[in-house]
């Protein structure tokens, strides 16, 4: 019993000092070190998040807020000055209008995603 205490202990300290996820990040991917998650802007309390899967490339967004989680359609591929290099995309809420997002200084709208 001992061990397998031990051993619950070691899965979950490493699950949680992944450096790819954020606290908002899911458990899904917390779990599946593919995903990578980053917080792109926060609004009251909202927050976006960028998730990232390093295997097959697959891009989308969250909004989280108080402890739900909205999921909508990435900007990749649909706005033209978007970059290769996903950290140096500014991706933030527009504050004039909760129907878009700004992407690199581009409005986007939020789009629900369907699984």
């Amino acid at each position: 019993m001992k061990i397998f205490a031990i051993s619950v202990i070691i899965f979950f300290t490493i699950i949680f000092a992944n450096c790819n996820s954020t606290k908002h990040c899911p458990f899904s991917h917390k779990v599946n070190f593919d995903w990578k998650c980053r917080i792109c802007d926060k609004m009251d309390s909202k927050i976006l998040i960028e998730h990232h899967n390093l295997d097959n490339g697959k891009l989308l967004l969250s909004i989280y807020q108080n402890g739900d989680t909205k999921w909508i359609v990435h900007p990749y591929g649909k706005i033209e000055n978007f970059y290769t290099a996903l950290n140096k995309n500014l991706i933030n809420f527009n504050t004039k209008n909760d129907s878009f997002l700004i992407v690199n200084g581009i409005d986007f709208k939020i789009i629900q995603y369907e699984q």
